[in-house]
């Protein structure tokens, strides 16, 4: 092993694993979000939280649901 690390694999951005598009929709985030409520508290939901547990961006919740109190 060289002591520099590679520059090239340092420089390119680590990716989170995303859901499959096609595979979210309000059932799914309402499931999530009640499973998030159950293990935590409700005023601890957050979109970025809920979003980090299914895997997709927070962005893809806004679609389905405008605020934390309509999904609720």
């Amino acid at each position: 092993m060289s002591a520099n690390p590679d520059p090239e694999a340092a420089a390119k951005p680590l990716r989170r694993k995303r859901s499959p598009r096609g595979s979210l929709n309000p059932e799914i985030i309402l499931t999530e979000a009640f499973y998030l409520c159950k293990d935590e508290s409700v005023e601890d939901l957050s979109m970025p939280k809920l979003a980090k547990r299914l895997g997709v961006g927070v962005t893809s919740l806004y679609w389905y649901f405008h605020s934390k109190e309509e999904l609720l």
